[in-house]
């Protein structure tokens, strides 16, 4: 007896040892888990339209941020938008160090949110140095270029000229243009609209001059101004429809651009419900700011354009029409046909850029220049720079009616009008980062899908857990 209470003792310190030891392993194993997971935080992302990470073009620019950003959050405390601002947040925090976020109630901290001037819930401000900007959407779009803006150096601005029909950035009805100049001041450019002659000595290289269809020609002081501007390293896009093209058939071939005479008719655009005056363009080129364009593009009674050798830029075509597309030489009467002997056939470039050497004495100046304003910022001293680029840019579009408000909504209309703005600005950083929506998983059954699966869960199942069962019973009675 005394022996098997030894061997008892034994067994049961034996068994004690080992839960000791497996307890602190586990302990050990808990310890190093936590640790590793709070040095090392890693999320992954397994839904397929990867709803909780952030846009590739976002981390790109992110890695390359270099200047420290706060950004600060006025919502509710327990709200549905602070609850979203701090998972968003979440997100760049964990790729770079230099965003930090905060989230401040207006309610409990009424003295903050009136240094701030913050009159609604839902205002998000970023600031980095002096720069302060602020959104009142809470989108990674709007986050993102939020950051973009506040950590830019210097000051952006988009000049649309006036004086002769154009469009107006200001008016909302269908023929105006104020919904793309709000989308332009959403992205941080300063919209002007003016008299060219009134508003020439304050462009610079960071001004792009928009012509937004006319209904008249420029005045040849004018065209003057524009070519100066250009060739000193400025920018002019030049959005012309087919009825004014003769205003400026002259000034665009100086440059390598031809416009050419008719009107694009495209069938195919009738899948999509339009008519065939209206072009679809869904070719892009390989240049910059077209590049990575993937949007379908719709230009209502839009020209046709060519390019050439032996002007002041080099020119590059941007956009064309499909095949099935052609430039009606004739009347646009309410049935046309494509004449071989007549019409252009498609594909028909709609959009062409040109690129402008500087002139060698605005090269000079541009150079003197810099160097003036490098001394001036080392003495604290301000000096606007009228131009250190090499080149000015010239790009056409033959057409004004896909930016107006009327069609600005059209598929890619607006974001192909905001990728050639920023590409003219060497803006190409800020984004347009789509709205990530999860897709319909939902999964329609066969009639026999549907037998098989009732068979399965209702059959099959029950049967194998209680064939098991019994097995497992006359196993143990056997012993």
């Amino acid at each position: 007896m005394e022996g098997v209470s030894a061997m008892n003792r034994k067994r049961r310190i034996l068994y004690g040892a080992n839960a000791v030891v497996v307890a602190v392993v586990l302990l050990g194993i808990f310890i190093a888990v936590g640790y590793f997971a709070t040095a090392y935080n890693k999320t992954f992302d397994f839904t397929e339209e990867k709803l909780f990470s952030l846009d590739p073009q976002t981390e790109k620019f992110l890695e390359e941020l270099d200047t420290d950003v706060r950004v600060t959050g006025f919502f509710q405390k327990n709200s549905p938008g602070a609850s979203r601002f701090l998972d968003l947040m979440k997100l760049y925090g964990e790729k770079t160090k230099r965003v930090t976020y905060r989230l401040i109630d207006p309610d409990e901290d009424p003295a903050t949110a009136k240094s701030y001037g913050i009159t609604r819930y839902g205002t998000i401000i970023a600031e980095s140095g002096e720069k302060t900007k602020r959104t009142f959407e809470l989108t990674e779009e709007a986050v993102t270029n939020l950051l973009i803006m506040v950590t830019r150096k210097g000051k952006k601005r988009v000049f649309f000229t006036s004086g002769h029909g154009e469009r107006d950035i200001r008016s909302r009805d269908g023929e105006g243009i104020a919904f793309v100049a709000d989308d332009l001041r959403g992205q941080g450019f300063e919209v002007e609209q003016g008299n060219i002659l009134e508003k020439k000595d304050e462009w610079d290289e960071n001004t792009l001059v928009v012509i937004p269809g006319t209904r008249k020609g420029f005045l040849k002081e004018e065209m003057k101004v524009l070519e100066e501007f250009i060739e000193s390293g400025g920018n002019v896009l030049a959005l012309i429809d087919p009825e004014e093209k003769d205003y400026f058939k002259e000034f665009l071939d100086k440059y390598g651009i031809v416009y050419e005479d008719g009107v694009i008719i495209d069938p195919s655009s009738r899948i999509f419900g339009g008519t065939p005056i209206i072009a679809l363009v869904s070719s892009y080129s390989g240049h910059p700011s077209v590049r990575d364009f993937k949007l379908a593009s719709f230009l209502a009674l839009a020209g046709g354009l060519k390019t050439k050798t032996g002007g002041k830029g080099t020119p590059e075509i941007l956009c064309r029409t499909g095949r099935g597309a052609w430039l009606e030489k004739g009347k646009l009467l309410h049935s046309v046909r494509f004449d071989s002997g007549k019409d252009v056939a498609g594909p028909i470039t709609v959009a062409a850029v040109s690129t402008v050497p500087v002139r060698e004495k605005e090269a000079e100046k541009a150079s003197g220049t810099e160097k003036e304003s490098q001394e001036a910022k080392s003495k604290g001293e301000s000096n606007t720079s009228k131009s250190s680029k090499k080149e000015g840019r010239l790009l056409v579009v033959a057409d004004s009616d896909f930016v107006s408000n009327h069609y600005k909504g059209f598929s890619g209309n607006g974001d192909l009008f905001l990728n050639l703005v920023k590409w003219m600005l060497s803006e190409e950083k800020i984004l347009n980062i789509k709205p990530k929506k999860p897709k319909s998983s939902t999964y329609f059954l066969t009639p026999t899908a549907k037998k098989l699966w009732f068979a399965g869960a209702v059959v099959v199942l029950p049967l194998f857990i209680f064939a098991t069962g019994l097995v497992t019973w006359r196993i143990r009675r056997k012993r």
